[in-house]
């Protein structure tokens, strides 16, 4: 009996949280974004880029996108930046988008 009890919640008790579509983007982006566009998302200088990433934090740049856009660009890339089509379904990217959203900083 007691090890009947002691079982139960190996069994099913603990479920797992769901993280915010958001939340889950912002692990995606740490993990294939930053490493670029830097942790808050404003470009990172780097030896052998052209051209310095994309500050995604710059409420001009959030402003003149769509979310279609990001995912775009996510999925197939733009100049130096690769894709990740091939990396990442369309949920996740959906995701990163998000919370790429929440990387514009208020004027």
């Amino acid at each position: 009996m007691v090890l009947a009890l002691l079982a139960l919640p190996a069994v099913g008790g603990c479920k797992k949280r769901q993280k915010a579509p958001a939340d889950r983007g912002g692990s995606v982006f740490m993990r294939s974004c930053a490493g670029c566009h830097g942790p808050t998302g404003r470009g990172v200088t780097r030896i052998g880029f052209r051209v310095q990433p994309r500050d995604l934090t710059d409420p001009a740049l959030q402003a003149s996108l769509t979310d279609e856009q990001i995912a775009t660009t996510v999925r197939h890339g733009k100049g130096q930046m690769p894709g990740f089509g091939m990396l990442l379904d369309a949920s996740t990217i959906d995701s990163l988008v998000r919370y790429v959203r929440t990387l514009e900083k208020k004027p």
